[in-house]
């Protein structure tokens, strides 16, 4: 039993190495989603973006991309950018949980995240 069970589990390694497609050739310290009123905001930071054609913003509710066209890439391969984008078609206090998708030149994309925030109204906040 041991062994059959060690024989499925490097099937199933072997078919996720499979069909996983190489990473894109970015350096992403830092992605972040910052709720607010209505509204939530992705950002993220770049060191570097070889490659780098732009990115696609998904939520989960069957992850559908947010952004109407691809982001523009901003950075190089040696200096990188920051990057926000605001979501607003969020309601306030349901949590959302985001994909950030990069895309390269040659069309390959790698994700990264998931991050999450919960839109609310917060008291002293210009909102009156």
């Amino acid at each position: 039993l041991y062994e059959q069970s060690q024989a499925q589990l490097q099937q199933c390694q072997a078919e996720l190495q499979a069909c996983q497609t190489p990473p894109t050739n970015i350096e992403l310290p830092i992605l972040d989603a910052v709720p607010s009123d209505k509204q939530v905001t992705l950002k993220w930071k770049t060191e570097t973006e070889t490659g780098n054609a732009g990115f696609n913003v998904w939520r989960a509710d069957n992850f559908v991309k947010v952004n109407n066209a691809v982001i523009p890439a901003l950075g190089s391969s040696v200096s990188g950018s920051d990057y926000d984008f605001v979501d607003q078609w969020v309601l306030n206090g349901k949590r959302y949980f985001y994909l950030l998708e990069d895309i390269d030149t040659s069309g390959i994309s790698t994700f990264h995240g998931p991050v999450k925030a919960t839109p609310r109204w917060i008291y002293g906040a210009g909102n009156k």
